[in-house]
């Protein structure tokens, strides 16, 4: 038996979550807040084990990613000068990075996942623009951390020239590599604090050159500005774009941030502002100063060091070249761990094969490091710094676009979605904010075709053709089971926003009603395969799994439990086991008690009582879950949860607070193991099935039907109306009834208040609404053959049959009696629509007794 509890991403304020009950030959115990019980051992914590990224780290590998300091500027002066240089370090924050730092603080919040951008793509245009953005990405990526290991041998080669090439020259690109991918393999919170730490180390040479060298700035050096057709424009561009750029690049460690909603617009601000600062103050400082340095032309990469010398003498000179070095490694950090979390993330979400997916024991993607370092050991010892700046830049545009694109389209489509930080401009001036930054890309994309670069033009169309490419092949894998992957990628919006949710799951078992079976090998399977299914469904990355056992189950469920924790516990965020103790009983308002009845509705009362206790515990708000009651046996369509999601969204969004007071119901349909059945079974599969396709279709043209088996309803109207009980044997209609009966007298106590509430049949607001993605759950097969299967199908129906006592529940309550606060006119609509649900209820609960009488003949006893 299974459950989880969700609390919604921050783009639905948490205003839903998934709670997942599934029960089945092992009964949980659960209790309604009104009831007390003699013994109810409190469910466990679930302790944080994943290590978080803080805000200063957040702040520090932002800072990298975009910048890290003053180095790699020179090559814009010699470019264009000192005053276009200045000026665009100036202007291109504006133009460039307050935008795209705008754009990635409200989709980061929006889906923070490791994924980052490439669900934002998917969010609006879908699956496969999605993988190419995330290709394109994580390309450029790869590039641009393949970038440091050269600049790092260029600094030191101004101190150390031997090592500017040959064997030396290798292993000052190599050495670096691993040791930086050793860093990241040991944890992403240790990455953040070493980037922290080094940032004070980089920028310390610079704060003393702007002390010392401000007074000596002489401000006409800083006006001179070659002719336009002396200015090499392409190259200017590409360095001041590649300066100030990868902004979005943080949001693949948005899974692993501390407090997203608040930590990404304040890292982001932070950033912005140290970047712009770290780049400006040194420029000017070694422009505007008279010696050597003032002759703009001849700048190169290690300019600057100059510069400190020239103002601090050999040691500044030293220090700033080490700062250079130790930037260059502190940005090759960040860039790696991004790279390897956005693959760790795409394989979560089915993109990729999930070995990219695993995780190391200190929780880091060890396979997409393995992988980065070795593209970026091949990439830094074969190629020049200009050739890897401009061919990361042309496919780093094509991806900006599509990022752009995508959060205009999510603005103008979904902009009723709540977004934890939202740019605060309308989607007017969204276009234009993003207008310039999107010319800025075309700009990038069309010179090399005029300047003759075929290497940058070869890169934009090939990179293209890899990435539909590979998108092809990875299809074509997929559906040959060549590779394994954990699930299909979200195919748009809706399955985001419930992958986003940080579920809590609880698995349980039983012991049978009947009999004193043992637990089995097949039950095993069948458990198994249950979780396995929800380990496909999106967003099972975030499920907490509790192992809710029983302690009557004895040694063998213990055995069990350890199984599944070995099998399934790298599916979900955590997974953990629990010991209930039996003979608990049922406590009534009168003082009375009986001992709990053994069964499904026992089992669900204990549970969400425990859960609800831990959602307390844990500060969560119990308004923002929904609780979803299903068998162990059943398989849920892999979107069960992301239509759930997006349909409490859509009727909340219809106000009226009746998103409080729906139950929603998808057909079963036991076909799990139709071709094991008999024919009696198959027979009798085909019928109820109809019988409930039928009756969640007739939801939408105005019928009547009662929750059964697998639903879900929101876990505030579970626990106000007790919709759980411990005194009664049928579970699955009881439930809807009572949850029909309580809105109903709560509605006409607020109607005798004098409030004008919206009714609909009569004062009773509890409805049901269909989810058109049946699941899969078993018809009764016995390994012992098929008289065995016809005696176990009785017992079945049996049991079934016992839920006619549902009847002498309703009726009563149907009396006016039962209304007598509404208004007379209240009263009467009742009357003529509440006989309908008796009408309704009367025919169900037929099959039960149909059942038995059907298989009557076949009665051992």
């Amino acid at each position: 038996m299974a459950f989880s509890i969700s609390s919604l991403s921050p783009t639905t304020k948490r205003d839903s979550g998934a709670f997942f009950v599934a029960y089945g030959f092992a009964v949980a115990q659960w209790t309604s807040l009104s009831l007390k019980l003699s013994c109810t051992p409190a469910m466990p914590s679930f302790p944080e084990t994943r290590q978080r990224l803080s805000l200063l780290g957040l702040v520090a590998i932002i800072y990298y990613s975009v910048s890290g300091g003053p180095y790699g500027v020179e090559d814009a002066v010699s470019s264009a000068g000192p005053l276009l240089s200045l000026t665009g370090f100036l202007v291109m924050p504006l133009v460039w990075s307050v935008p795209e730092a705008l754009v990635t603080a409200e989709l980061a919040t929006c889906f923070p996942s490791n994924a980052g951008f490439v669900e934002w793509v998917t969010a609006a245009f879908g699956p496969f623009w999605g993988f190419v953005e995330g290709f394109l990405s994580w390309l450029s990526a790869v590039a641009d951390a393949s970038l440091y290991p050269v600049l790092f041998r260029d600094y030191l080669v101004t101190v150390w020239p031997e090592i500017g090439s040959g064997v030396a020259g290798h292993i000052f690109i190599a050495v670096p590599t691993l040791a930086i991918t050793a860093l990241n393999y040991v944890g992403l919170s240790i990455v953040g604090w070493v980037a922290f730490a080094l940032a004070g180390f980089v920028l310390s040479p610079f704060a003393f050159m702007v002390v010392v060298g401000a007074p000596k700035i002489e401000p006409s050096k800083l006006l001179i500005s070659p002719p336009a057709s002396e200015v090499d424009w392409s190259g200017f561009l590409n360095v001041l774009f590649w300066n100030l750029n990868y902004w979005d690049s943080a949001s693949t460690l948005a899974g692993e941030v501390q407090d997203v909603e608040r930590s990404y617009p304040k890292a982001l601000g932070l950033a912005l502002i140290a970047v712009v600062l770290s780049y400006l103050l040194p420029l000017l400082i070694g422009l505007g100063i008279p010696g050597p340095t003032a002759d703009w032309k001849n700048w190169q990469s290690g300019e600057l060091a100059v510069v400190g010398g020239q103002l601090g003498g050999p040691f500044v000179k030293s220090w700033v070249i080490a700062g250079a070095a130790v930037s260059c490694l502190a940005q090759q950090l960040s860039e790696m761990a991004e790279g390897a979390f956005q693959l760790q993330g795409m394989a979560e979400d089915g993109w990729l094969p999930s070995f990219f997916g695993h995780r190391s024991r200190y929780d880091t993607p060890s396979v997409g490091l393995l992988l980065i370092a070795i593209l970026v050991l091949v990439l830094s010892s074969s190629s020049s710094f200009s050739a890897i700046v401009n061919v990361l830049n042309a496919v780093y545009c094509i991806a900006q676009v599509l990022e752009f694109s995508a959060f205009l389209h999510l603005r103008r489509r979904h902009n009723d979605m709540e977004r934890p930080f939202r740019v605060p401009c309308s989607f007017q001036v969204c276009c234009l904010m993003l207008a310039l930054p999107l010319a800025f890309c075309f700009v990038l994309l069309i010179l090399p075709f005029f300047a003759g670069d075929w290497l940058q033009v070869g890169a934009i169309g090939g990179s293209v053709a890899m990435a539909v490419l590979l998108h092809c092949c990875l299809e074509f894998c997929r559906r040959h089971g060549w590779l394994h992957f954990r699930r299909q990628p979200p195919r748009g919006l809706e399955d985001i926003l419930a992958a986003q949710a940080s579920h809590f799951a609880s698995t349980a078992s039983e012991s049978p009603q009947h009999g004193s079976e043992t637990f089995g090998q097949s039950d095993l399977q069948m458990l198994s395969q249950t979780l396995t299914s929800l380990a496909q469904a999106h967003g099972a990355h975030s499920f907490h799994v509790v192992l809710a056992m029983e302690a009557r189950e004895g040694p063998a469920g213990l055995e069990k439990a350890a199984q599944l924790d070995r099998g399934f516990s790298k599916y979900f965020s955590t997974f953990r086991s629990t010991s209930h103790p039996s003979n608990l009983r049922e406590e009534h308002a009168d003082g009375s008690w009986d001992p709990e009845v053994p069964g499904k509705a026992s089992n669900v009362k204990w549970a969400v009582r425990e859960a609800h206790r831990e959602l307390l515990k844990e500060s969560v708000d119990p308004a923002s879950v929904i609780l979803t009651v299903a068998d162990a046996d059943v398989v849920f369509h892999p979107r069960y949860f992301s239509h759930l999601t997006r349909d409490f969204g859509t009727v909340r969004r219809r106000g009226g607070g009746w998103h409080e007071w729906t139950i929603w119901q998808a057909p079963q349909l036991p076909f799990r193991n139709y071709y094991a059945s008999p024919a009696c079974s198959r027979v009798w599969a085909y019928v109820a099935s109809i019988w409930e396709c039928g009756g969640v279709a007739g939801l939408s043209f105005g019928s009547e039907h009662f929750a059964f088996s697998t639903y879900s309803l929101p876990l505030l109207l579970a626990v106000e109306a007790e919709a759980h009980e411990g005194d009664v044997i049928a579970e699955d209609h009881h439930c809807y009834i009572r949850c029909f009966f309580y809105s109903a007298v709560k509605e006409a106590a607020l109607a005798q208040g004098g409030q004008e509430i919206p009714t609909w049949r009569g004062l009773a607001r509890a409805h049901l609404r269909p989810i058109f993605l049946p699941v899969k759950s078993t018809s009764v097969v016995s390994d012992k053959g098929v008289w065995q299967t016809w005696i176990d199908r009785w017992f079945q129906a049996k049991r079934h049959a016992q839920g006619v006592a549902e009847l002498s529940f309703f009726a009563p309550r149907l009396q006016p009696r039962t209304y007598a606060a509404s208004p007379a006119k209240m009263q009467e609509k009742m009357r003529r629509n509440d006989p309908k649900l008796y009408l309704r209820l009367c025919l169900q609960q037929m099959f039960g007794p149909s059942a038995v009488f059907f298989v009557s003949g076949v009665n051992p006893n």
